[in-house]
C-alpha cells in the first residue's frame, strides 16, 4: 500500500492559488488585470468548497473535526501583495469566524494605514488606542512589531509569506502596472529612477519594515551587515 497523502484546507487553497498564478503569469494581453481579478474571484468562490472537501478527508483518515474547534494563539500576519496572501487571509478569517475571535478590521476593508504607518489614523479612531484587544491582525499594513504586539492579545504567533523576488515582480507588473507603465523594460527602469523606489523595488522588505528602519532609502540594500542586523 502506497503512502497516504493527507490534504488540508491550507494545502488545497495554496495549490489552487499556484495554478491560477501560473495561468496569469503567462497572459500578455492588455486585459491581463481584469483576467486575474476574475480568476481570483473564482478562486475565492471555490475556496469554501475546497475547505469542505478537505474537512471530509480529515474524517476519512480518522482525524475527526471537533464540534468546538480547539484554541489557537493570536495571529499576526504580515500580508504582502502578490505572494498568495489573499488566500491565507481568507483562511484566517474562516478560523476567526469559527472561533468567534476579534480582528483589527480596516475601515476601508483592505488597509491598516498602508502604504503609510500602521495602523492609520482612521483605524485608530474606529478601534481605539492599543490595549492588547485583538486576536488577529491580518490585513495589509506596514509591519511594526511593537505596535502589532500592543494591539494583539498576549503571546501572538507572527507569520508571513515570501515569494521568489523575480516571480513577484513579474506578477506585480502584470497585475498593477501593465498599461500604465508600458513594457517590462520601462517598468524595470521605473524601479531604479522613480521618486519612491523603496515602495516597489523590494516590496517584501518594505512591508516587513526594512525601509522604515533605514529612513526610506535604497542605499543600504547591498549592505550585508545592515541587512543582517535588521533580520536579527
Amino acid at each position: 500500500m502506497g503512502p497516504t497523502i493527507r490534504t488540508t484546507p491550507v494545502l488545497v487553497a495554496v495549490c489552487l492559488w499556484q495554478q491560477i498564478s501560473a495561468m496569469t503569469e503567462h497572459c500578455q494581453s492588455q486585459g491581463v488585470q481584469l483576467l486575474q481579478q476574475s480568476l481570483e474571484l473564482r478562486m475565492h468562490a471555490s475556496l469554501d468548497r475546497h475547505v469542505e472537501d478537505a474537512e471530509l478527508e480529515f474524517d476519512m483518515f480518522g482525524l475527526k473535526l471537533q464540534e468546538e474547534p480547539g484554541p489557537i494563539p493570536p495571529i499576526a500576519f504580515a500580508k504582502i501583495h502578490k505572494t498568495g496572501s489573499n488566500t491565507l487571509n481568507n483562511i484566517f478569517h474562516r478560523m476567526r469566524e469559527r472561533r468567534n475571535l476579534s480582528c483589527f478590521l480596516p475601515q476601508d476593508r483592505a488597509h491598516l494605514g498602508y502604504p503609510g504607518a500602521f495602523p492609520g489614523d482612521d483605524n485608530v479612531l474606529a478601534s481605539g488606542e492599543p490595549s492588547h484587544q485583538f486576536d488577529m491582525i491580518i490585513n495589509h499594513a506596514m509591519f511594526n512589531e511593537l505596535l502589532y504586539r500592543a494591539y494583539m492579545k498576549p503571546a501572538p504567533f507572527f507569520t508571513t509569506i515570501l515569494r521568489e523576488p523575480v516571480a513577484m515582480q513579474i506578477s506585480s507588473f502584470n497585475y498593477f502596472f501593465r498599461g500604465s507603465l508600458g513594457d517590462w523594460e520601462t517598468y524595470l527602469r521605473s524601479l531604479e529612477t522613480g521618486e519612491t523606489p523603496h515602495l516597489y523595488k523590494n516590496h517584501q522588505a518594505q512591508i516587513l519594515g526594512w525601509y522604515n528602519a533605514v529612513h526610506n532609502t535604497t542605499a543600504y540594500d547591498s549592505n550585508t551587515a545592515a541587512v543582517d542586523g535588521f533580520i536579527q
